[in-house]
């Protein structure tokens, strides 16, 4: 079995080598002929940036927030997650939590990558993009509001931007929400921030 992890094979193609030539002799001798990324790596295994296959999306954790130090509410005290569907109109508690393995990535050339991250909150709902820096904003798709919209009825439920590995802290300045909780109800223009764990890849 040594022999096989030097061999650097996937235990996908480990499996229909197998069956195909009936023994562990015959599927050795094939092994060459696979792509050194291909590694052991079956659905939902962890995948390094520089072994993503350009144009195949894959899993990675990806969050929008609004940092505590910004919002400044008394009612939260702490981020407040547009990525976590926490709702406490329906009793389920603030949105403080971040979300793993919830975005998509895909590699379109070397170092640039395009991040998909659902918005998931309707009680904090994102209306209007604002400003990104730190990133390139590449587009948005838009959701019919639950609470409150802008002038066509809209919130935001996910964003796409491009990054690269050395990314840090993305910020949307200048965006439009509505914080929809009654107590603190209104339109906001909380700047909103973005992480990513890019040591999260994994096969979709």
């Amino acid at each position: 079995m040594e022999n096989f992890n030097e061999a650097n094979l996937s235990r996908r193609n480990f499996v229909k080598g197998a069956l195909a030539a009936g023994g562990a002799v015959a599927f050795a001798a094939a092994a060459p002929a696979l792509k050194p990324f291909e590694a052991f790596a079956a659905t939902g295994d962890s995948v390094a940036l520089d072994a993503m296959e350009i144009g195949t999306e894959y899993t990675v954790t990806a969050n929008a927030y609004v940092p505590y130090s910004v919002h400044g509410q008394a009612l939260v005290r702490k981020d407040a997650y547009l990525t976590d569907p926490s709702n406490p109109m329906k009793f389920q508690g603030f949105p403080t939590n971040p979300q793993a393995d919830n975005a998509t990535i895909v590699k379109t050339a070397t170092d640039t990558y395009e991040v998909t991250i659902p918005i998931k909150n309707e009680v904090f709902e994102w209306l209007e993009v604002g400003t990104l820096t730190g990133a390139v904003y590449k587009s948005n798709t838009t959701t019919k509001a639950t609470y409150k919209g802008d002038a066509s009825g809209n919130r935001i439920n996910s964003i796409t931007v491009q990054i690269n590995s050395s990314v840090g802290t993305p910020v949307f300045n200048n965006p439009t929400e509505y914080a929809a909780y009654p107590i603190i109800a209104s339109t906001k223009n909380w700047a909103i921030s973005l992480s990513f764990d890019l040591t999260s890849v994994k096969e979709k």
